[in-house]
């Protein structure tokens, strides 16, 4: 049986099956951060990347409070948060709540090399 769905009603089914799935509600993740914006809202937006893999990220200004220095464009970081739908958008990103350092990302430090090389 063909069933059509309403942009509005896809988006909402596929928000309610990352809700649902106790892996992503709660889950760690590492990353190199690029992109990061703090905008006059006090959220923070930034993407972890990982070799050609990427996922958007936010942290709400009440986890910012909490989390204190945030990291920078090519710093390494272990994120944790859950993995949402975004609706509206209609885009997956990870809430953050919490941030841990794991040293200088590897995408980084492979730009600072080649900026070197061709200096």
């Amino acid at each position: 049986m063909l069933q059509i769905l309403s942009v509005s009603q896809l988006n909402t089914y596929l928000r309610e099956l990352l809700d649902a799935d106790p892996i992503v509600r709660d889950i760690w993740i590492e990353g190199e951060v690029s992109n990061f914006s703090r905008p006059p809202s006090g959220h923070c937006y930034f993407t972890l990347k990982e070799g050609e893999a990427q996922i958007r990220a936010v942290s709400w200004r009440s986890s910012v409070a909490r989390i204190g220095t945030m990291p920078g464009n090519g710093d390494a970081v272990l994120a944790h948060g859950r993995v949402a739908f975004y609706e509206s958008s209609g885009q997956i990103q990870l809430y953050v709540d919490m941030i841990r350092p794991a040293g200088v990302g590897l995408l980084h430090a492979r730009f600072e090399e080649l900026k070197a090389r061709l200096a």
